[in-house]
């Protein structure tokens, strides 16, 4: 899922919400929070993605149409090298992009997470003790190299990646649970 990006903040909520074929691409509405106000919510359009190819998602703000043309890809892997603590997942991310470790074995450690990019990727990386604290405006970016403290069950690493070439975007992510 990924939120399609919009004037919709504020009050702006896109209607008419589209995918001209839902079975690569489905849209949905889900409750955001204005950035470093937690207080303030909208509604804001979402994108399920369902298989790999192309389709055109329209939604209307005000008396404005807008189209986009959405291509999905496989996934590709970021990374030539990741690690996390002590944990290798280089190869656990060649084929997935999601990862779930054991909350009960790394409560409060303190992990360094390291990395290394392929050619033309780069990448944004936080980690989450609250899975709203990314809509609230208060993550913990970290680089490689960086450490963070795993202090909560259902906490999460992040890790947006964008090939500046291709423009393919990967979001790849740990979680502790």
């Amino acid at each position: 899922e990924a939120n399609l990006i919009t004037e919709s903040y504020y009050g702006n909520v896109p209607t008419a919400l589209k995918s001209q074929n839902t079975k690569i691409v489905s849209t949905l509405y889900r409750t955001n929070y204005a950035p470093s106000i937690a207080s303030m919510k909208y509604k804001a359009p979402y994108l399920k993605v369902k298989a790999k190819g192309t389709t055109t998602v329209t939604y209307k703000i005000a008396k404005t149409t807008y189209k986009h043309k959405i291509t999905v890809l496989k996934y590709t892997t970021p990374f030539t090298s990741i690690k996390i603590g002590n944990l290798k997942l280089t190869n656990t991310f060649k084929t997935k992009s999601n990862y779930t470790l054991s909350y009960k074995k790394y409560k409060n450690k303190t992990l360094k997470l390291q990395f290394k990019l392929k050619n033309g990727w780069l990448l944004s990386t936080y980690y989450l003790e609250n899975p709203k604290a990314v809509q609230e405006g208060r993550p913990n970016w970290l680089s490689s190299g960086d450490s963070f403290k795993v202090t909560k069950k259902d906490s999460a690493l992040l890790m947006y990646a964008y090939n500046e070439k291709t423009k393919q975007q990967e979001q790849c992510l740990v979680f502790f649970r």
